[in-house]
C-alpha cells in the first residue's frame, strides 16, 4: 500500500503491519513507561482486526503485552466502532471525532490523529478514582527490510 493511501477516517487504509511506540505517563505512581511492538490490521469479514503484540518496559524489566481489537462499521456511514475482541464496546472511530470510553468510574478521552504519510497516533487522557494517566500510541509503517518479519 501506498503511504499517500493512509487515511486514517477509513480504517481500511490501515490494513497491514505497523510498528508502534506507545508512552504512558502514570501520575498516580509518578512513573513513565515505554512499551513498544507491533500492530497488525487484517480483514476479518467486514469486520478488520486489530491485533498488537510487543514489550513494556517498566520497573527495570520487559514484560510482554498483547491485545486484540476489532473495527466494525458503523450504521451510520463514515463511522466505525472499535470493540474489545470479546465484543464489549471501546469506542467510536471517525477521524476529528473526539473518542470516549466509560470505563466503569474512570473516564478515557482521546483522539486519532494524522503524524505525517507514514505515521499516525492515538492520544488518550485517562482520570477517574482508579486511573490518571496519559497514554500517546504512535503508529509507523515498517522500513521495507523490517516488513517480511510481520
Amino acid at each position: 500500500m501506498s503511504s499517500a493511501t493512509i487515511g486514517i477516517g477509513d480504517p481500511r487504509s490501515l490494513l497491514g503491519a505497523w510498528d508502534f511506540t506507545r508512552g504512558i505517563v502514570d501520575h498516580r505512581a509518578g512513573s513513565d513507561y515505554v512499551a513498544t511492538g507491533r500492530a497488525v490490521f487484517e480483514p476479518f469479514g467486514e469486520t478488520i482486526r486489530w491485533h498488537e503484540s510487543g514489550l513494556l518496559q517498566r520497573d527495570g524489566g520487559e514484560h510482554p503485552v498483547m491485545r486484540t481489537l476489532l473495527l466494525r462499521p458503523a450504521a451510520v456511514e463514515g463511522y466505525w466502532t472499535v470493540e474489545f475482541d470479546d465484543g464489549r464496546p471501546f469506542h467510536d472511530w471517525m477521524l476529528g471525532t473526539p473518542l470516549l470510553h466509560e470505563c466503569g468510574a474512570d473516564t478515557y478521552r482521546g483522539h486519532v490523529t494524522l503524524v505525517d504519510a507514514e505515521a499516525w497516533s492515538i492520544d488518550w487522557n485517562v482520570n477517574g478514582p482508579v486511573k490518571d494517566y496519559v497514554l500517546t500510541t504512535t503508529y509507523r509503517r515498517p522500513r521495507m527490510h523490517d516488513r517480511a518479519i510481520a
